[in-house]
């Protein structure tokens, strides 16, 4: 089952075919596999709209998302993707978004000496004219939605500026097999021992020149914390220290020279 619907197939939401403030904009496009489709885009500037998209589907499917990587006016012509991803989604039963970002990691060359490698989104102009597809997650999806929307706070400032898109949605239903395996492999109390290491950088600013960010809403930490929901997890560790940089209230810090209060 792929949605890559028609304009007028989506439920809520600004979908416009010309760019416009507060809305996405919608193209058409048919791929060399003959998958026919309207994508849709948004510019970090045009602050788009969330868009929820019924999916009418019953029991458990793998997720699947089709991602076009466009060439922007952001960062490089061809890469320079945000390591935070500028597209977002959720399902209706979800506490928060997920962020999805491009995998531009260079990976082993499989027909290469060692040490050679590749970037998993392929090279230059043959990035923007695909199409990445990705898994997300596997869930019921019994009366369920996705809502989409572009990178929030502190995402969306200029550092990060990327167009977001989303080309199709492809729902793999599980086979009996499979959908055993995945019962099978729900978290229980007894394999919750992992901890999660979380860095607040995007809070305090990175080493290298990060932006500062405090949150104001209480969906903001729904959306950071969803990675560790509903997993082996137990743990959340949260990196408050950072050089001579605290993110929670001290009584020793360093000023600066040779200055200590």
């Amino acid at each position: 089952m792929i949605y890559a619907p028609k304009c007028e197939t989506w439920a809520k939401g600004a979908l416009k075919r010309e760019s416009a403030k507060g809305a996405w904009l919608l193209a058409d496009y048919e791929t060399a596999y003959g998958l026919k489709g309207v994508m849709m885009f948004s510019d970090p500037q045009q602050n788009a709209a969330c868009l929820e998209l019924p999916l009418r589907a019953e029991g458990i499917y793998n997720v699947f998302l089709g991602i076009n990587y466009t060439k922007s006016p952001y960062g490089m012509v061809y890469g320079g993707y945000s390591e935070y991803g500028n597209l977002e989604v959720k399902l209706s039963g979800d506490p928060g978004f997920t962020r999805v970002g491009a995998e531009s990691a260079k990976a082993q060359d499989p027909c290469g000496p060692p040490g050679a490698k590749l970037s998993k989104l392929g090279s230059g102009k043959n990035v923007a004219a695909s199409i990445q597809e990705t898994y997300w997650k596997t869930a019921d999806l019994s009366g369920q939605s996705l809502f989409i929307q572009p990178a929030i706070e502190p995402y969306n400032s200029p550092k990060y500026w990327g167009i977001a898109n989303l080309s199709f949605v492809r729902l793999e239903p599980l086979s009996l097999e499979m959908e055993e395996d995945w019962r099978r492999l729900q978290p229980t109390p007894e394999s919750r021992r992992v901890t999660h290491l979380y860095c607040a950088g995007n809070l305090s600013g990175h080493i290298d020149n990060g932006v500062e960010y405090h949150p104001t809403s209480l969906d903001w930490y729904k959306s950071e914390m969803q990675p560790v929901i509903d997993n082996d997890i137990d743990m959340f560790a949260l990196e408050g220290i950072r050089g001579n940089y605290c993110t929670f209230r001290t009584k020793i810090g360093d000023v600066g020279g040779n200055g200590v209060w």
